[in-house]
């Protein structure tokens, strides 16, 4: 995530008040990652990061052309990367959906619960809050699911109450045998597929003609 975060920060229609704002926060919020020998430039790149949760909603509340702007960006970055890895015709890998307030995510019928899907699942994509990772982990311990992924970010990174939320994790990994990957990750590439975990998720987005990007 932190190459779509780059590219936000970086592109040449972020308000410049915003970043500097951003970056006041990190200075006073996360003085003590800094590490001995880095500048304050290595610093604040290296965290700035942390800082999307802080200011998502002045993000997600830039004027309507700039979001198209940094969007448009993000989207061709994505199609290009896609071409590369030859990540194309992989939406079907994505069997079931699970969504307690939709029942149909484009092409996809949504079930409120894993528990609910009467098929045998293979693997997990988990892509909630932190705080909800749990107890959806919880509901694939029950469901027999042992392989997980977890993209979801916002444990450890964001300090005490980051870490609680990874240490449930770990203990649900000891008391149902998962097979995990994550958390904070793009997911996993399988060139015998030929495909990529997350991107067959914004691959689906692009299909049905939607941008998948959000601020």
């Amino acid at each position: 995530m932190a190459y779509s975060q780059n590219m936000i920060y970086d592109h040449p229609s972020f308000p410049k008040e915003l970043k500097a704002k951003i970056y006041d926060y990190i200075k006073v919020n996360c003085l003590d990652e800094k590490k001995e020998g880095q500048t304050e430039e290595q610093f604040l790149y290296k965290t700035r990061k942390k800082a999307i949760g802080p200011f998502k909603k002045e993000c997600w509340d830039l004027p309507q052309n700039v979001q198209d702007e940094i969007r448009q960006k993000l989207y061709g970055k994505f199609v290009t990367l896609f071409e590369k890895l030859n990540v194309i015709n992989t939406k079907n890998i994505i069997a079931e959906v699970i969504n307690p307030k939709a029942k149909k995510i484009f092409h996809l019928r949504c079930y409120p619960s894993v528990l609910s899907v009467e098929d045998k699942i293979d693997l997990a994509i988990i892509v909630v809050p932190a705080s909800l990772v749990a107890k959806v982990m919880e509901e694939c311990g029950q469901k027999g699911i042992r392989n997980i992924v977890i993209i979801s970010a916002g444990f450890r990174e964001q300090g005490k109450k980051g870490l609680e939320l990874e240490n449930e994790i770990a203990k649900l990994k000891g008391e149902y045998k998962f097979r995990i990957l994550g958390p904070n990750c793009l997911g996993f590439i399988n060139f015998f597929w030929g495909s990529v975990v997350l991107l067959i998720i914004f691959e689906i987005f692009l299909i049905e003609g939607i941008k998948p990007f959000r601020l």
